[in-house]
């Protein structure tokens, strides 16, 4: 398991299968949460921007 816990700041998301060609869950974290995910391959951002662009390239718009 593969896990963000209580994150300094608030902190971004993306879990693919572990061929990295799907996505499977994105989001984010707050700094009194914990995040917990069985996918193997998991991508964490600081910045909202550089997030939201790996998301955007593969069609998905966050701010829906």
């Amino acid at each position: 398991m593969k896990e963000i816990k209580f994150p300094i700041v608030k902190t971004y998301y993306i879990c693919w299968t572990n061929d990295r060609q799907i996505l499977t869950v994105y989001g984010y974290v707050m700094p009194d949460k914990v995040f917990t995910t069985y996918w193997d391959v998991l991508d964490t951002y600081t910045s909202e921007d550089e997030w939201a662009k790996v998301l955007l390239k593969k069609g998905i718009n966050p701010f829906e």
